[in-house]
């Protein structure tokens, strides 16, 4: 088994919805979470004073496939999907997963 991490923009949440849709792919983790990379932070505005956040918000999209095969074409359909040329695109991780158990009863 193999899990897909992305890590991204938070407006490109209908487009994550697509491409996974479209890679067959029916279930699906997001979580928001912040960054700190190369894209510069948001100045901001507070009871009159200006300040600068270093911190991004970002959504986190973690897939759980099967095999390396499935886990390296839905890599490289985000890849696709999330790319918009300029820096803060994100990045997507794949890495294998030891085990997996359903919490059912």
């Amino acid at each position: 088994m193999m899990m897909v991490e992305a890590i991204t923009r938070v407006e490109k949440l209908e487009d994550v919805k697509r491409c996974l849709a479209g890679a067959g792919i029916n279930g699906f983790t997001i979580s928001s979470c912040f960054g700190y990379g190369e894209e510069e932070g948001p100045k901001e505005q507070y009871r009159g004073r200006k300040y600068h956040s270093d911190l991004m918000e970002r959504m986190k999209v973690e897939v759980v496939c099967g095999s390396v095969e499935e886990a390296s074409d839905i890599s490289s359909r985000l890849s696709d999907a999330l790319s918009t040329g300029s820096p803060g695109d994100g990045m997507v991780f794949s890495f294998p997963l030891s085990s997996c158990t359903k919490i059912r009863k």
